[in-house]
């Protein structure tokens, strides 16, 4: 069978994949309208993986999956050259010494993958609901609407354990959204990056706390950095560490 192979990494290396295609012995139901550009991007995104050699997101999609699927190849072309941009962006990120995480998040699969945590503070994200925005104290919240910062830094005193709760709702292509920590040495060092190209489906759960010791309250300070890209839409907003 004829295959359309879309492989992106961020080296040189060469690097085979082999996949088994699942849609062979499904029949296919063309869609009559086309595609958006946001709707194919949301089914490219089920086929997207993490490379963990390469530090890098890749996708394969084959003919019968366009078939399948109704993806307007038209579409195809800016998509994975946002993921081009993406990989690039990463790559940046990394030589930067920036904590720098990949995510993926679809309504059935939650994956993050962090290049950058010591090995002693070492803490993988979580997935939660909306509904853990309940517990947040009234602490000041970040946001962020057509890929730019509405409010771009925040400060609060809380216990020396908060929880940032990250949650995009909207995006039209890759994202990344970078922070600082200005409050002594934090769990993920000063600055740390998240990048992705979907939305969040919830909340992603990261957790924080000051290592220099001191006693409370503690007095927090975050910024966020840059504009987010992708023209997305979301917020941040923080709580006690349970």
């Amino acid at each position: 069978m004829k295959r359309i192979l879309f492989l992106l990494l961020v080296v040189a290396a060469m690097t085979t994949f082999s996949c088994t295609d699942r849609y062979e012995d499904v029949e296919i139901h063309k869609s009559a309208i086309p595609h958006t550009l946001a709707e194919d991007l949301r089914i490219v995104n089920k086929f997207v993986t993490i490379d963990t050699v390469n530090y890098s997101y890749y996708a394969s999609i084959t003919d019968s999956i366009i078939q399948a699927e109704g993806i307007s190849k038209d579409n195809l072309v800016p998509i994975f050259e946002n993921l081009d941009e993406l990989n690039k962006k990463i790559k940046e990120s990394i030589r930067k010494g920036e904590i720098t995480t990949l995510l993926l998040s679809t309504e059935k699969e939650f994956k993050s993958y962090t290049i950058g945590n010591s090995n002693e503070l070492s803490f993988k994200d979580e997935k939660a609901s909306n509904n853990s925005f309940i517990t947040t104290r009234g602490y000041p919240s970040l946001s962020f609407y057509g890929g730019n910062w509405s409010i771009s830094d925040v400060s609060f005193e809380a216990t020396d354990k908060v929880t940032s709760l990250f949650s995009v709702d909207y995006c039209s292509g890759y994202w990344q959204a970078s922070f600082t920590c200005y409050t002594g040495t934090s769990s993920y060092g000063n600055t740390f990056t998240m990048y992705s190209s979907s939305i969040t489906h919830g909340n992603v759960n990261r957790y924080w706390w000051i290592t220099n010791g001191g006693q409370s309250s503690y007095s927090w300070n975050f910024s966020a950095n840059g504009p987010v890209g992708g023209e997305a839409s979301g917020l941040v907003r923080f709580t006690d560490t349970y």
